[in-house]
């Protein structure tokens, strides 16, 4: 009899051990589902989609591919904006992805130290700076795409964007450049949930239509076609994360020669430089300079 209570005894100990932890694991959750509602309140922009690729990697087509229909597919169009940045670590003697940039690879590692990955990888996607996923895998980009767009963001953007001929001088060359003039204004309708003074404004020229016959590497022989390839990036001002700020500023990007002005677009937006998530999107092509994609904002700012 004593054996017998000893083992129920025993057996009602590990139960409740077992619903102890079931109700800890159960509270974190709800927990971390709370904080991020906390931290995504306010309003809805389109999605952010960083697409980590390069012309060295054999399993990037595909993913280029996909980002391509993402840009294209009429349904998606207000809500997401694809952006192709290539990195530089496929970069070899045989081959140089001819748009690899350095800051791309550093940007995927700050990712990379956010999502506590081991590494970097291509092709990664990531979108709105929260989540990733592999690049090629469509079904997993699409459930990627609808987690974001139901997260909420505390900023909104409007710019317009303007090609200006031979509107500044190389001082070098001592030849007329053209510019892409950019007036941006930000709004912020609250605050993150990770306190912060500033908030980073970004800026990115990319370009659609390119075609590259690559003459090495594991894509050696190939002609790949690339869209929404980011040519030039950068932090173009800091705004304050204060709930109820309104900032306007303008900014001027030189264009290359080698850019086809037809074919770019302009993508503005805003990101917490710690948690890298970003709060507030818009973008548009070149070509319809006179039109902007309405920010989204909560009804006490309408």
């Amino acid at each position: 009899m004593f054996l017998f209570c000893t083992g129920v005894y025993k057996l009602m100990r590990k139960i409740q051990s077992v619903l102890f932890c079931a109700a800890y694991f159960l509270f974190a959750t709800i927990t971390l589902f709370v904080y991020a509602d906390q931290e995504d309140s306010a309003s809805v922009s389109p999605v952010i989609i960083e697409l980590f690729t390069s012309h060295g990697c054999s399993s990037c087509p595909p993913a280029d591919e996909v980002l391509t229909r993402l840009a294209n597919d009429p349904e998606l169009r207000e809500s997401v904006i694809p952006l192709s940045m290539h990195i530089d670590y496929w970069d070899s003697d045989s081959w140089t992805d001819p748009f690899s940039q350095n800051q791309f690879t550093e940007r995927q590692k700050q990712y990379a130290r956010l999502f506590r990955a081991r590494g970097v990888y291509t092709p990664q996607m990531v979108f709105n700076g929260r989540w990733e996923t592999l690049g090629s895998d469509s079904k997993r980009v699409h459930k990627a795409i609808q987690t974001a767009q139901n997260t909420k963001v505390i900023g909104a953007i409007e710019f317009d964007a303007e090609h200006n001929r031979g509107a500044e001088s190389d001082p070098e060359t001592n030849r007329t450049q053209d510019t892409i003039s950019v007036h941006i204004q930000s709004h912020i309708f609250d605050e993150p949930i990770v306190p912060i003074k500033n908030l980073q404004l970004m800026l990115a020229v990319f370009e659609n239509g390119l075609a590259t016959e690559v003459g090495g590497g594991e894509n050696n022989g190939r002609t790949l076609h690339n869209n929404r390839v980011v040519r030039e990036f950068l932090e173009a001002d800091t705004v304050s994360a204060a709930s109820g700020t309104v900032q306007s500023g303008d900014y001027s990007v030189v264009l290359q020669p080698e850019w086809n002005v037809e074919n770019l677009g302009v993508a503005v937006f805003l990101q917490h430089p710690q948690t890298r998530a970003i709060h507030g999107v818009a973008s548009k092509s070149l070509s319809s300079a006179s039109r902007s994609l309405t920010p989204s904002y909560p009804k006490s700012l309408q």
